[in-house]
């Protein structure tokens, strides 16, 4: 079990403190000072821009100390030992990641100075254990008709991931500007919002549907994210991919939102009904296994008196966080183009909740 805790976290690195010497087809000077990176009311805030690779070594230079714990201390914790059967399940899915991407991550690991193989295999197993939770609440039930979307991010720390989340505001050269609330070293999106105000995020479920042969979901979510502007175009990118496990993924805009229940071959949507919409660790559209913390969410949801503000709605995450394991809390707001984050602390839900608007 040790080694899927891993390969749900970030990633991999160490780098070197010289400066990184210019190498043919390298990115210039410039495009290294594009990125930066801040600490905004206690919450680390890494900018970059320009094409894959010029991210990826924006990313791998401002994060390598980052990095080098995550390597270091959480990967050999939970992936002690021998890692050539997640390598070759890696190697797998890696087909069906978009060449963009892989020069990304390519790129960041030279930047970082860490082995590429290492990146590869945090960021497609990321996917294999997930508790979360999410909610959605708009029109009548929510403060001035403005639509909240509320997710919590539960994964195994180790007493070490908790403390190295980031958001990262991607600017790429083609494709839309979006944010991701994350960890250094992974490429791709498991909470996200792009300058449209479309929002996602992926939940684990549990079907028998599965197959390596697809792309890993976190970056079905990148490609949703630089490619829609609106929860309809984000489901015809989900529809018309090659998927791998099983995932609730919701989707939310500023007029609404859905849950898009896939895995390998077959894909279910869920609209927003009655102005709220749920999802956790299960899939509501065939009948299957059920998860409490929908239910508990509803009950919630339900029992408040409206309208309802972002406060609400974090008070909401708490009450169903899995508090050892709640790394990540976070409420979107699309209308806005604004996200209030929780990260640093156990159970993150508790808070304090940072707003940040990254287009600004």
């Amino acid at each position: 079990m040790a080694w899927r805790w891993f390969l749900l976290s970030v990633v991999a690195v160490a780098a070197c403190d010289a400066k990184p010497k210019a190498a043919p087809g390298a990115p210039s000077p410039a495009a290294l000072v594009a990125g930066s990176i801040e600490t905004i009311d206690g919450i680390t805030v890494v900018r970059v821009r320009g094409t894959p690779k010029e991210m990826g070594t924006q990313a791998g230079t401002l994060l390598k100390e980052k990095i080098r714990i995550l390597l270091s201390d959480y990967l050999g914790a939970v992936l002690p030992g021998d890692r050539s059967f997640p390598l070759l399940a890696a190697r797998q899915m890696e087909a069906h990641i978009p060449a963009r991407y892989r020069e990304e991550m390519k790129a960041l690991a030279d930047a970082a100075g860490v082995p590429y193989d290492d990146l590869l295999v945090g960021n497609v197993m990321v996917e294999l254990f997930q508790q979360c939770s999410t909610a959605v609440v708009s029109g009548k039930r929510a403060e001035g008709g403005t639509l909240l979307f509320g997710r919590n991010l539960d994964f195994p720390p180790e007493g070490i991931l908790e403390k190295h989340s980031v958001v990262i505001d991607y600017a790429p050269a083609e494709g839309r500007r979006f944010v991701a609330v994350t960890w250094p070293g992974l490429v791709g999106v498991l909470s996200g919002m792009n300058r449209d105000g479309l929002c996602v995020a992926n939940l684990l479920a549990v079907s028998g549907d599965q197959s390596l042969d697809g792309c890993p979901y976190a970056f079905l979510l990148r490609d949703v994210m630089e490619g829609s502007g609106t929860v309809e175009d984000a489901l015809a990118i989900l529809k018309r991919s090659r998927r791998t496990t099983a995932n609730s993924i919701m989707l939310a805009d500023a007029k609404g939102a859905a849950v898009a229940e896939t895995t390998h071959e077959r894909m279910a949507v869920r609209e927003i009904e009655d102005d709220r919409l749920f999802a956790t660790n299960d899939f509501r559209a065939d009948g299957g296994v059920r998860c409490d913390r929908y239910d508990k969410l509803a009950e919630l949801v339900a029992g408040a008196k409206a309208p309802l503000g972002a406060k609400d709605m974090e008070r909401f995450l708490d009450e169903v966080d899995l508090g050892a394991i709640n790394v990540q809390c976070m409420v979107f707001i699309p209308e806005r183009r604004e996200l209030r984050v929780s990260l640093g602390r156990i159970p993150a839900a508790k808070g304090p909740f940072v707003p940040l608007r990254p287009w600004e």
